[in-house]
């Protein structure tokens, strides 16, 4: 799938060593006896990165991380010839502790992340102004370290728009609500999200397009909902396409939605229509869920379910 293009620059602000643990059934205050078990760098921003490597992009991360535990990371960019552009700091990145069950639940434990100060912030902005002259497309991925300011994604999605780049947002909560402010190219929130960012629960299709179309009204042009393992919707002002779902085995949902969002920049950064980048985004996040871990595992397999999603196309509803 390798095609000639810049490299693209993933931004992940609060890293992860991830401790992915699988077992039958979680049993509360007992001892529990785990089937498999991975420790792996993570955060959003890198999960992204390695699906890209492995469809064959050149990726770049740039990120904050802690120099006394540095070793796990640097190698897994290393193996997965990623460039490399994080800042290090005084401190340890931390551990997310992820639980999965084969009755499809995962109960995760995120520890916060490091605390950072006000020359932290400026050190890294000045670092992905750097890197970002080198690419066309950045994704901006996660939730922000609790230390670091709400309109961090804001002042970054401007600084980067300024440079020439295309922005792709995957956030929640407060960080989203600012950050829209300021016109990524793309927003990818779960319904979840969603919901958090119009302040209500969202209960149909038609609910749900009404919503997006206030958001698509404040200038971003590309709205991607993913609705888990009932498929995703993508929106313009002018159309939608609705990926149905894949009938999948549910291994675990670590880094299903970073995937997608893999998916999507992929086929976009290379001219594909959204019909077809929409089902590789698909059929990637359906790879993701039915294994331990994050990347591509069988590229033979990512051909086979992309030829089965099935992508309906409608008119958009206008604010």
């Amino acid at each position: 799938m390798n095609e000639v293009s810049k490299p693209i620059l993933a931004v992940t602000l609060n890293p992860a060593l991830d401790l992915t643990i699988q077992c039958d059934i979680l049993n509360l205050d007992a001892v529990n006896i785990a089937s498999s078990g991975n420790l792996r760098a993570a955060g959003k921003g890198i999960n992204v990165a390695k699906v890209l490597t492995d469809l064959g992009k050149q990726v770049s991360v740039t990120g904050i991380l802690g120099e006394k535990n540095r070793e796990k990371f640097d190698a897994f960019f290393k193996e997965h010839l990623i460039t490399n552009k994080c800042l290090y700091v005084e401190g340890e990145t931390r551990i997310n502790v992820k639980l999965a069950e084969t009755n499809d639940q995962v109960t995760e434990i995120n520890l916060p992340g490091m605390p950072l100060d006000s020359k932290h912030i400026e050190q890294f902005t000045q670092r992905l102004i750097q890197a970002s002259r080198k690419s066309d497309w950045v994704v901006l991925s996660g939730s922000l370290p609790k230390s670091a300011p709400k309109n961090l994604y804001y002042l970054l999605t401007k600084t980067l728009k300024q440079q020439g780049a295309r922005v792709v947002l995957d956030t929640s909560g407060e960080a989203l609500r600012k950050a829209i402010k300021a016109v990524p190219f793309l927003v990818k929130p779960n319904i979840h999200e969603l919901e958090q960012w119009c302040n209500h629960s969202i209960t149909s299709s038609e609910q749900e397009a009404e919503v997006v179309a206030e958001l698509l009204a404040l200038g971003t042009q590309h709205v991607v909902v993913s609705h888990g393992r009932k498929g995703c919707r993508w929106y313009t002002k002018k159309q939608v396409w609705e990926a149905l779902p894949l009938d999948s085995e549910l291994v675990s949902t670590v880094g299903a939605g970073d995937s997608m969002v893999a998916g999507l920049v992929y086929g976009l950064s290379n001219g594909w229509s959204n019909e077809a980048t929409l089902k590789l985004a698909t059929a990637v996040a359906a790879q993701a869920v039915s294994q331990v871990g994050v990347g591509i595992a069988d590229i033979h397999r990512l051909s086979a379910l992309r030829k089965l999603v099935v992508v309906n196309e409608f008119e958009a509803i206008t604010a």
